[in-house]
């Protein structure tokens, strides 16, 4: 796996857990392997930066693709709708932040 792959994994990882985990240990051991990486700074400014947009999927996306410089037009925003089988693709719109 090339650096920018491992730093993208990394980050990703980093944000799920921070966001999404309520276990401290769980969080404790995403720092310290974040930290190994020396990414601490880099995925703390990266979450401060989503955190804003809490409200807004589509935003907090936006984000994550410019923040780890991903081309635009190779990622989409996908609703699923489980009740119904639907699924809507979205373009991806720069964030103003």
């Amino acid at each position: 796996m090339n650096k920018f792959s491992i730093q993208k994994n990394c980050l990703l990882g980093y944000l799920t857990v921070v966001n999404l985990v309520n276990d401290a240990e769980v969080v404790a051991i995403a720092e310290k392997i974040i930290k190994k990486q020396g990414l601490i700074n880099k995925a703390k400014q990266m979450n401060t930066k989503i955190r804003k947009y809490v409200n807004s999927k589509e935003m907090q996306l936006s984000c994550v693709v410019d923040f780890l410089r991903l081309p635009r037009k190779e990622a989409k925003l996908v609703y699923l709708n489980a009740k119904n089988g639907t699924r809507v693709e979205k373009e991806i719109q720069k964030y103003k932040g």
